[in-house]
């Protein structure tokens, strides 16, 4: 299949060389594995259930409801519809990029030896991020739904913004992987809320 992403390739390939090699220090290498980790999010996201059952009482369902349709869609259209489509093989798969590659895992060999070998991506293509899409798909989503503050929505826009930066720099994705993931997110937020506002079904004005 023709390269149909080969644009991107201009400035990815050197941005991506920029995060993940130039930029990149063992002493935040945690750190962004533990951003990349989803179960990070599982607080917030009782958070968010908290903050439904206390703003909508019974209807508590409702806003819960919509952030887990703007996962699944973000999700499966990113998995099961972009990654296929476009096939942009991942820059942890290109070594002519030498990526780097700091996450780890415990691995069998035949004998039965355990040793601790570089982690790869479970999956070989990586146009577009479902990273990135799911997490600014759900904190738009959530955003809204729940009338968060402004405070509080710019807070996870740059927890979305840095859990995106941090599959670069682990060097899962390219930058333009992420970029095209975050405006999936943004494009199912607009769907959703459109929805929402059509059916009125929570309170007016939540971004007031």
């Amino acid at each position: 299949m023709i390269n149909t992403l080969f644009i991107l390739d201009f400035f990815d390939r050197d941005a991506f060389v920029l995060i993940n090699q130039r930029l990149a220090s063992p002493a935040v290498d945690s750190t962004m594995i533990a951003l990349s980790n989803p179960y990070i999010l599982v607080p917030l996201y009782v958070i968010f259930l908290g903050m439904a059952l206390r703003k909508f009482k019974t209807r508590f369902y409702l806003p819960i409801v919509f952030i887990i349709i703007a996962f699944g869609l973000s999700d499966s259209i990113s998995s099961k519809i972009c990654k296929p489509f476009f096939q942009r093989v991942r820059p942890a798969f290109e070594t002519s990029l030498s990526p780097r590659l700091p996450e780890k895992e415990w691995k069998k060999d035949a004998g039965g030896k355990r040793s601790l070998e570089t982690k790869l991506p479970g999956s070989r293509f990586g146009f577009v991020s479902s990273h990135s899409a799911n997490v600014f798909a759900v904190f738009l989503t959530a955003s809204f739904v729940l009338g968060l503050s402004r405070r509080i929505r710019v807070i996870l826009m740059y927890l979305a913004s840095a859990i995106a930066y941090s599959r670069v720099y682990l060097g899962v994705h390219y930058l333009g992987d992420v970029l095209f993931g975050a405006l999936l997110g943004l494009i199912i937020f607009f769907f959703l809320i459109a929805i929402w506002k059509r059916f009125d079904f929570g309170p007016k004005n939540v971004f007031s």
